[in-house]
């Protein structure tokens, strides 16, 4: 959305196109966008995939004209973000794989 809004396409238009959020979702705030409405107003009944703190961000720089760098900023935050859910989930992993093996090798050892 970002590249879309910075090449001087229009919102409407750039909702229509990006990948992403879902299809039905994109195309309703497009057709939202077109029939004059304020993003305030769309955003207000946001839908589930998009965050509260997005929408707060994405409102507030369309009226200081940023939008493009805001949303860039948006996408590398989320990016960010799941990259940190990974490397923990991760780091998870080894810890909960080790307890399972003690749970499993414990009332083995004590049969024998």
């Amino acid at each position: 959305m970002a590249q879309l809004c910075e090449s001087g396409m229009p919102l409407a238009a750039a909702f229509r196109i990006a990948a992403g959020p879902p299809k039905k979702s994109r195309l309703f705030i497009a057709k939202e966008i077109e029939c004059g409405r304020q993003i305030e107003e769309i955003l207000a009944k946001r839908p589930k995939w998009l965050p509260k703190a997005d929408c707060i961000f994405i409102c507030a720089a369309m009226n200081t004209g940023r939008l493009p760098q805001t949303l860039l900023s948006l996408a590398e935050r989320h990016e960010r973000m799941a990259k940190n859910k990974a490397r923990v989930i991760a780091r998870l992993a080894y810890p909960v794989g080790v307890f399972h093996i003690a749970a499993l090798i414990m009332p083995i050892t004590s049969m024998i």
